[in-house]
């Protein structure tokens, strides 16, 4: 038995006893895994202790606690033992150690030594080079069509955000959205398909190894909820007036696209939650730029207070998408340019 409850309250992850996503009471939780692809508490919990996602069933899902609480925590699989061990049961007798150690050695899945680097593999192609690759023309029809972007906005987001796609492999037909620490190192990757009724929209890539999922070898070095959008572009970007913190990362590059050159820039926290290192990110930004504003869900009222609890509560503001608008990166250009300069 595992208390995911205690465990839950212990780590203030937010969760949900009662919804479409839920049954018999059992908690529920953003999944970590489908990221900001997941709109709500898709994630169930169960009190043996496994867990599966609603939305991806088969690649996200376990019978142990130990991997999704090193998702959750972005902790070693030791610390993540630790405190599965913690909470489901007592330590073993000394005179049951060996027997014990000789159980986990045959059974729970072996540690993986961490990358020191991440490279992408060689199916992924800079967008970039779309002049020389015509398998890259989908993607750019892509962002020009369904996204609404002119010729030099793409240009630039595709030069600045580094975007890759691929046409084979675990992320086939997805534009591939690069996510680099403050030192310019890559730590991971969130790949958005270009398929129209895709149900699995966005694909992250894991930090550890999942049953059933397709990794091609790789593992991220950081999940995104450790990191921020653009964090190179923000940390030298010209003019740095208004930071709009937003969820997700195309709500984060319509802002940056619609308003670099008045000196707004956009980033995203890839979901409604926010980690200590983000904020500590958002702290360091806010040593650039003059103002945050928080561009989120209506309902994220908990993250906004947590935000300005941290940060210097007069340069945060709450920003209003306009009438019928449903997220930043749906913004029509007249009514973007209108609302940035509200900023300005």
């Amino acid at each position: 038995m595992f208390d995911w409850l205690r465990f839950l309250n212990s780590h203030g992850i937010p969760y949900v006893t009662s919804g479409p996503n839920t049954s018999k009471g059992r908690p529920a939780i953003k999944c970590p895994y489908c990221g900001s692809a997941d709109p709500s508490e898709h994630l169930n919990l169960h009190r043996d202790g496994h867990w599966r996602c609603f939305r991806n069933p088969r690649a996200h899902s376990g019978r142990s606690p130990i991997w999704l609480i090193q998702a959750l925590l972005n902790c070693s699989q030791e610390e993540a033992k630790r405190l599965a061990g913690e909470e489901a049961s007592p330590p073993p007798a000394d005179n049951d150690l060996a027997a014990q150690v000789a159980k986990n050695m045959r059974l729970e899945p072996t540690a993986t030594a961490r990358p020191q680097k991440l490279e992408f593999p060689p199916e992924f192609k800079p967008l970039a080079e779309q002049g020389v690759r015509p398998l890259a023309a989908p993607f750019w029809n892509y962002l020009l069509q369904d996204r609404g972007y002119t010729t030099p906005q793409v240009n630039w987001l595709v030069f600045n955000y580094r975007l890759h796609y691929a046409v084979r492999g675990p992320y086939r037909y997805r534009l591939i959205i690069p996510i680099y620490d403050a030192g310019e190192r890559l730590q991971t990757w969130t790949a958005r398909s270009i398929v129209s009724g895709e149900t699995l929209r966005y694909k992250t890539l894991p930090t550890h190894r999942v049953e059933g999922y397709d990794y091609d070898g790789l593992l991220a070095l950081k999940p995104p909820g450790q990191l921020l959008l653009g964090l190179p572009l923000l940390l030298r970007a010209p003019n740095p007036q208004t930071l709009v913190l937003c969820e997700g990362p195309f709500d984060a590059m319509r802002i940056t696209a619609l308003g670099r050159q008045k000196g707004v820039y956009g980033t995203c926290l890839f979901g409604l939650n926010i980690s200590e290192v983000q904020v500590s990110l958002l702290d360091r930004l806010m040593s650039r730029f003059n103002r945050l504003v928080l561009l989120l869900d209506p309902d994220a009222q908990y993250l906004t207070l947590r935000i300005k609890e941290h940060l210097t509560p007069q340069v945060v503001t709450v920003g209003k998408l306009p009438e019928g608008i449903e997220d930043p990166g749906a913004l029509p250009a007249v009514q973007g340019h209108e609302l940035i300069q509200s900023w300005v």
